[in-house]
């Protein structure tokens, strides 16, 4: 493979991980709005 150019499969993993990261920091980011909500409820 010429130097430079990226693996496909790197790429993908890359992508994937990136895209894993922003779902995890968007889960976190809505379980701190609903703990932040809680004692508003009781």
């Amino acid at each position: 493979m010429p130097k430079g150019v990226r693996n496909p499969l790197e790429e993908l993993a890359a992508a994937k991980d990136s895209y894993m990261k922003m779902i995890i920091n968007k889960v976190k980011t809505v379980k701190k709005q609903e703990v932040a909500e809680l004692p508003q409820l009781e």
